[in-house]
């Protein structure tokens, strides 16, 4: 169901703030499903991650990061798992963990995304291909 706006169709900032509350509360119920499941089995791999030689890899806080490159553009990787991000420009990311800070390459996005995790596992959100970096 669409709701139309009565004013010129601009959020205002209390409408903003709502939809973002909305927003983590929503994420942050799938991140906890997903932290639950993994506790009681082995580490979630992405079945959808390319078994291509990544383009880059590092150990971060014990976790595996890694970059690799795929017909949509470059993936980023944590531990098996593919990190959302979103290129907003030229050095300039989004990560689905770290959405309200803008990072300058998806390595710094991955290791924010590490940073927020606080030791839990990252979920695959699905949507492969929706907004690669």
């Amino acid at each position: 169901m669409e709701t139309r706006r009565k004013d010129n169709g601009m959020l205002n900032r209390r409408e903003v703030m709502l939809r973002g509350a909305a927003l983590a509360v929503g994420v942050g119920g799938v991140g906890t499903l997903g932290y639950l499941k993994a506790q009681g089995g082995p580490a979630v791999v992405d079945a959808h991650a390319t078994h291509s030689v990544p383009l880059y890899s590092e150990r971060y806080k014990g976790r595996t990061i890694e970059v690799r490159e795929s017909a949509s553009g470059t993936e980023v990787y944590v531990d098996g798992t593919r990190l959302h991000l979103m290129k907003l420009g030229e050095n300039a990311y989004l990560s689905a963990m770290c959405h309200y800070e803008v990072l300058g390459s998806p390595v710094q996005a991955a290791r924010a995304a590490v940073n927020e995790l606080h030791g839990a596992n990252l979920v695959d959100l699905g949507g492969h291909g929706a907004h690669t970096a």
